[in-house]
């Protein structure tokens, strides 16, 4: 149900693939349903490898709103206390509210180390100007009030891999272990132990899926690797 000329269809396809979302159990994405903070706050915590840290906080209650045995427990309590999201004015975290386009702008910008100090302005409108100076949001047209589609959590969280993070020369995706920085030295067409779907790189030789496309000799990828592939 994702068109692939849409502009946001190759983000989806590559955040599924690194399995920090997914798709409905009858294949579907549904890009234009809307997030709810308890899935945002999934989303982010996986997307920084924290989800370890979210299993060993399952059962811990820190918001009266949160059960601490329900499945996003964990994850909630890990974004508090990273300072990607906090609760409502209330003190409550309402988990299943569906989360606001500024508030989700708010919470990647925390990802990447920037404060309130850092940003100025009023809120929200001085951490959206930062989400679209980092190129996190483009071809937007939301406000701030408006619910978070999850083609744009998609968009994002895509996004979001490329900036460096605040006084860092990494971005979030070095900063995290999430992809493997190789330099491709050969394929099948220059040596030839190589098959068609093998690559040499300056950390070894891989196996390259199908999907992965348009791989140019001396370029710089980031890989996520699993074993030899």
């Amino acid at each position: 149900d994702v068109e692939e000329n849409a502009y946001y269809s190759e983000a989806i396809n590559r955040v599924a693939d690194l399995g920090i979302i997914s798709g409905f159990s009858d294949g579907t994405y549904k890009p234009n349903e809307y997030v709810t903070r308890e899935q945002f706050a999934k989303a982010l915590v996986v997307a920084s490898g924290l989800e370890g840290t979210a299993n060993s906080l399952k059962g811990i209650k820190i918001f009266p709103d949160v059960d601490p045995d329900s499945w996003s427990c964990g994850y909630i309590n890990v974004a508090l206390h990273a300072g990607y999201i906090s609760a409502k004015d209330d003190g409550n975290f309402h988990p299943s509210e569906n989360i606001t386009f500024a508030e989700a702008c708010t919470s990647l910008i925390r990802t990447l180390g920037y404060l309130d100090k850092d940003l100025p302005g009023i809120w929200p409108n001085n951490y959206i100007s930062k989400a679209e100076a980092l190129g996190l949001i483009k071809n937007f047209n939301l406000t701030a009030d408006d619910p978070l589609p999850r083609w744009a959590l998609a968009y994002m969280l895509d996004a979001l891999m490329d900036p460096n993070i605040k006084d860092k020369n990494v971005t979030f995706a070095q900063e995290h272990g999430i992809f493997t920085e190789c330099i491709v030295l050969a394929n099948s067409k220059t040596m030839d132990t190589l098959t068609s779907a093998q690559v040499l790189t300056d950390k070894g030789t891989y196996y390259i899926k199908d999907s992965v496309k348009n791989i140019e000799l001396g370029n710089k990828y980031g890989f996520v690797i699993e074993k030899d592939t």
